[in-house]
């Protein structure tokens, strides 16, 4: 069909620059190599694509301020009926067709993004909530504010701003 026409000149150029001596490999075997390629680069490609999909709307549910429990729900779900809108239209386009094994595959592949996106969200809270130890602290402390009277020249503002780094630590 159309899609295998379109994943099979993807994985002749790919097969081109990759494999050794496939030039050199008459057209039936060229087609060969390509044909055993075909359904795992097509399963991935839907798995990378909708991986993206699932960590983008999970970033994009979080910058609505989408706590993280919700979020878990309502970005693969959104995943999930965008993926079966996709395939309800292949079904009505010759040459494709509606495929529960690439459901299942968008399906994973946004689940996968979605935990990816709160993994990583997870570590960046982490790092960012990293206590300093009382001493660093102070010297932190000390050379902000010798930068801050030197900036501003006076000791001004300085407290309520250093609250926010204590708050951040």
């Amino acid at each position: 069909g159309v899609s295998s026409t379109t994943s099979g000149g993807f994985i002749e150029a790919f097969a081109k620059w990759f494999f050794t001596g496939f030039a050199d490999k008459t057209p039936e075997e060229q087609q060969q190599i390509i044909g055993s390629l075909q359904g795992v680069v097509r399963t991935l490609a839907h798995l990378f694509i909708y991986f993206c999909l699932g960590f983008c709307a999970s970033n994009l549910l979080f910058s609505f301020k989408i706590e993280t429990k919700p979020n878990l729900l309502i970005s693969p779900s959104f995943c999930i009926l965008y993926a079966i809108s996709d395939e309800i239209h292949q079904y009505f386009v010759p040459g494709r067709a509606f495929q529960l094994s690439d459901l299942a595959v968008d399906t994973l592949g946004a689940a996968i993004g979605t935990l990816g996106f709160m993994l990583l969200l997870l570590i960046i809270k982490k790092i960012a909530k990293k206590k300093f130890k009382d001493d660093e602290q102070e010297k932190l402390k000390e050379q902000l504010l010798q930068g801050w009277i030197r900036n501003v020249g006076t000791e001004d503002g300085f407290a309520e701003t250093w609250q926010v780094v204590e708050d951040a630590a």
